[in-house]
C-alpha cells in the first residue's frame, strides 16, 4: 500500500473532479456540485440520501422523513438578490442545507453560514408572522474537498457560542465533513475497508474513480454499490456533458465581462481620485474658484467627448 508523506496531505490530498474525457469504466466525483445534485436531490432516489445522512448522524434517517426543499433563498425587499443552495432537504421539523465546497476559499465558507442564516431569518419572520408555530432549526453540512490542517477528524460538529461557551441560539448547527480524511485513514494509516463507515467508502470509491477496481472495493455493500452505478450512467449522459458546457461556456463570459467592467471601473475610480487630489492641491497654492470651476471631472470631460463623436 502506498505511502504519502503527511506534510502533503494539506494540498494534494483531493478527489478528482475530473469532468470530461472520461473513459466508458470511469466516473465523476460524486461530491461535486452536479453529480450530488444528480444523485441526492432526486425524489425517487431519496434512499441514497437517506443512507447518507444516516452515516453522518448516527441514527437511522428514514426516506420517508425526508422532504425536499426550496433551494433558492432571498433577503426580503431585495428581489434581485437571491442566493442558489445545492440541496436543501427537510428531515422531519430540521431543515438540511448540503453544500459541496470544492476548494478552501473562505468567500464559500462564509457564503454557506450566509444561507443558512437567511434561512434562519426567514422563520423568525414566519413565526413572528405566526405563519408557522415554532422557529425550524437549520443545520449546514459542508462537505469540504480539502484537508483541514488543525483538526486531523473527518467530520468536526460545531454551533455558535460565546466565551462562557453559551449559544445564542439553539437552532444553529454546522457539520463540516473533510473528505480527503477518509483517504489519509485508509491509504496513510492503513485502516482496513471493514472499519470504514460508508461515507468514507463513497469517498474513497470516488478516489478510484474506476467502476471495476470500485466494485471490487466495494463488494458486499449493494446499496453503496447502487449508487456508484448511478454515478456511472449520469457521469456519461447527455446532461452532464451540455451542463459542463453551458457552465464552461458562462465561466468564461462572466470572466470577460468581469474584467472588462473591472478595468472600466479601476480607470474611472483612478481618474476621479487624481481629480480631487488636482482640486485639493490647487486650493492649498489659492487658485481663483472661477479658474476651479472651468476644471471638469473626470466624468464630465468622458461626456462631452461621447457627445462629439456622437455629432461627428
Amino acid at each position: 500500500m502506498k505511502q504519502y508523506p503527511k506534510r502533503q496531505l494539506s494540498c494534494k490530498w483531493k478527489l478528482s473532479f475530473k469532468k470530461k474525457n472520461l473513459k466508458e469504466n470511469e466516473f465523476a466525483c460524486l461530491f461535486s456540485d452536479f453529480y450530488s445534485k444528480a444523485i441526492f436531490a432526486r425524489e425517487e432516489k431519496k434512499g441514497y440520501l437517506a443512507l447518507l445522512l444516516s452515516d453522518i448522524f448516527g441514527f437511522p434517517v428514514l426516506e420517508e422523513d425526508l422532504t425536499f426543499y426550496k433551494n433558492v433563498v432571498g433577503i426580503d425587499n431585495m428581489n434581485d438578490i437571491a442566493f442558489q443552495c445545492d440541496i436543501v432537504v427537510f428531515y422531519k421539523d430540521i431543515l438540511l442545507i448540503l453544500e459541496f465546497n470544492s476548494s478552501r476559499d473562505l468567500t464559500y465558507i462564509m457564503r454557506n453560514q450566509l444561507y443558512q442564516g437567511l434561512f434562519h431569518y426567514q422563520f423568525l419572520l414566519a413565526k413572528k408572522e405566526k405563519k408557522i408555530k415554532k422557529v425550524h432549526k437549520v443545520c449546514l453540512i459542508n462537505f469540504n474537498n480539502f484537508y483541514n490542517r488543525s483538526n486531523e477528524v473527518l467530520m468536526d460538529y460545531s454551533n455558535n457560542r460565546n466565551e462562557v461557551d453559551q449559544t445564542y441560539t439553539g437552532n444553529l448547527q454546522i457539520v463540516d465533513i473533510y473528505l480527503p480524511i477518509a483517504l489519509k485513514k485508509y491509504y496513510n494509516d492503513g485502516i482496513k475497508k471493514e472499519e470504514l463507515s460508508k461515507l468514507e467508502l463513497l469517498v474513497i470509491a470516488c478516489y478510484i474513480g474506476n467502476i471495476d477496481k470500485a466494485r471490487k472495493f466495494l463488494e458486499g455493500d449493494d446499496d453503496l454499490m447502487c449508487i456508484i452505478e448511478d454515478l456511472l450512467q449520469v457521469s456519461h449522459s447527455k446532461d452532464a456533458e451540455n451542463y459542463y458546457h453551458s457552465v464552461e461556456d458562462a465561466k468564461y463570459k462572466g470572466i470577460s465581462i468581469g474584467e472588462k467592467r473591472g478595468r472600466t471601473l479601476g480607470l474611472e475610480e483612478g481618474q476621479e481620485k487624481a481629480y480631487m487630489e488636482m482640486m485639493r492641491q490647487l486650493q492649498e497654492l489659492n487658485v481663483s474658484p472661477e479658474i476651479m470651476k472651468q476644471l471638469k471631472k473626470p466624468k464630465e470631460l468622458k461626456k462631452s467627448k461621447n457627445q462629439r463623436q456622437h455629432k461627428k
